[in-house]
């Protein structure tokens, strides 16, 4: 996505001197100082770059468990439009105040001008709030995600080893699917942008699990999604209704209900790779039309009535236009 944002502008990362991510993660549900201790250095990278460099927009991928709404408000009060990216918004406890405080995505709208909400009902409960919002899908990078010239005749994920997924990896390794598979708590560990490319871009098979924590039975967007089928593998998930407006089943991504039917899909198509291939090359055709990260920042730009003359945006919201942007 950092690479699409440039194409708009100059883009400042919230990373020290060394390139080091300034945000902390919580290990527990709620752990205030952790809250101060990233609302202060985010406030402070704001205003360093807005006297330095100028600063227009800040977008993040934030919850109310890692920021806070006042250091949002007090971006905004410098002339900042703030925008969130809000994932997994289908968490129930991300709709639940915890020991009075929300600690998901929606704890931060007093202090967004926009949240982008990759769960397009939830925009409806945003809206209900008072707070704007806007389903966002995700996107993938064209330029990085590349169909490689030959396929290995193996399955690959890429993702954490937690929930749901380390069954289905151990019931597809006991049907003697072969398979490749990287993430923090596996055994090759994780990869990153660069390596996930080559790999996806070299797989027959990419297999996606779209399940959200250790849900069984609640799905969602993932980046694998879009990344996996802009790569041009022949993408196997969970069977989520998310994605039916945006791939078309058995001819552009195929689904399965059950970890039988998982290892019977990948082992048809193993057999058949003319097939496979030709589904992959259908998804990958359809992620450079519609789903990049410019089409979808040049849309969230354009809700926000971004004009740009230089590196000068002028963010004019007004509440009552948006009530005919429909979540659907």
């Amino acid at each position: 996505m950092l690479t699409a944002l440039a194409k708009f502008g100059r883009v400042a990362s919230f990373c020290d001197e060394r390139g080091s991510y300034l945000q902390e993660f919580p290990t527990r549900p709620l752990d205030p100082g952790l809250i101060a201790r990233n609302s202060a250095l985010l406030v402070d990278r704001v205003r360093e770059l807005k006297h330095s460099q100028g600063l227009d927009i800040l977008i993040g991928q934030m919850w109310g468990n890692t920021m806070s709404a006042g250091a949002l408000r007090k971006i905004q009060a410098l002339g900042v439009a703030t925008v969130n990216i809000a994932m997994d918004d289908r968490l129930p406890w991300n709709w639940r105040p915890y020991r009075g405080n929300w600690i998901g995505a929606r704890g931060l709208c007093p202090g967004l001008d926009l949240t982008l909400t990759s769960s397009h009902e939830c925009c409806e409960r945003y809206w209900c709030h008072g707070y704007p919002s806007v389903y966002w899908p995700f996107g993938s990078d064209p330029e990085l995600f590349v169909p490689a010239a030959k396929r290995e005749p193996v399955v690959c994920f890429i993702g954490g080893n937690y929930g749901v997924r380390r069954s289905l990896v151990r019931h597809l390794t006991r049907s003697g699917i072969p398979l490749a598979i990287y993430g923090p708590g596996w055994p090759n560990g994780p990869v990153g942008a660069v390596r996930m490319a080559e790999l996806f871009g070299s797989s027959l098979i990419v297999l996606g699990v779209g399940t959200v924590g250790h849900r069984r039975d609640l799905c969602t967007l993932k980046l694998r999604d879009f990344d996996a089928t802009m790569a041009g593998a022949l993408y196997i998930t969970s069977r989520n209704e998310d994605l039916y407006p945006l791939f078309a089943e058995n001819a552009e991504i195929v689904f399965y209900d059950n970890f039988r039917e998982a290892a019977e899909k990948i082992r048809y198509y193993l057999d058949r790779p003319e097939e496979a291939m030709a589904i992959g090359n259908a998804a990958a055709a359809r992620a450079r039309r519609e789903h990049t990260w410019e089409r979808r920042l040049d849309f969230a730009f354009d809700l926000l009535r971004v004009r740009i003359p230089g590196s000068d945006f002028v963010v004019r919201w007004r509440p009552a236009e948006t009530q005919t942007l429909h979540p659907y």
